[in-house]
């Protein structure tokens, strides 16, 4: 069953590649493969950029976002201070402490007041520039034994479904390219 859902997920973000209605589903598939409250991109540069699409458990919260918590968000200030390079596969917990985490706004008055706590985000490049980080956010609770690598196991399995070598986009799609 944890099989289909995954590919239901795949299934998800492909469909929405080529009809952007349906990123709010296709996050929300997301959220749920990983048990994430939410998922949504994140754009890291240009950093005055605000989320357009998320799954629908963080729509509230992304309102609040875009009303003016995207200045107070110190996850994007740090990959900016550490010139993160897309790629990357990290959580808060590497970019900050838990004495930080306590003492930061962001963290304390906007996520926690929408019940969310740590996230884990994959940045990625657009090509022109831009780079985005695609993110998974938690609750703000402990979480339950060995429920702390899954979202690091679900981005293991997208790398793995990565297309091979000599394969092309064309368009929001990669295509393998015929010998």
């Amino acid at each position: 069953m944890a099989g289909t859902s995954f590919l239901a997920c795949i299934d998800a973000v492909y469909a929405a590649s080529l009809d952007p209605g349906l990123w709010p589903e296709a996050l929300a598939r997301v959220s749920e493969v990983t048990s994430s409250v939410g998922a949504l991109p994140i754009p890291v540069v240009p950093a005055e950029a605000v989320p357009l699409v998320v799954s629908e458990r963080l729509t509230e919260a992304n309102r609040d976002y875009g009303a003016g918590w995207s200045q107070y968000d110190s996850r994007v200030r740090a990959s900016h201070r550490l010139a993160l390079r897309p790629g990357l596969l990290l959580t808060d917990a590497a970019l900050f402490t838990p004495e930080e985490i306590a003492r930061d706004p962001f963290y304390q008055e906007s996520l926690r007041r929408h019940g969310l706590g740590f996230g884990t985000y994959r940045l990625i490049p657009d090509g022109a520039g831009a780079l985005a980080s695609v993110s998974l956010q938690r609750q703000a609770r402990p979480l339950a034994p060995g429920r702390t690598r899954r979202p690091r196991d679900a981005a293991l399995r997208l790398d793995a479904s990565r297309p091979p070598a000599g394969a092309r986009r064309d368009g929001p799609l990669t295509l393998i390219a015929s010998r």
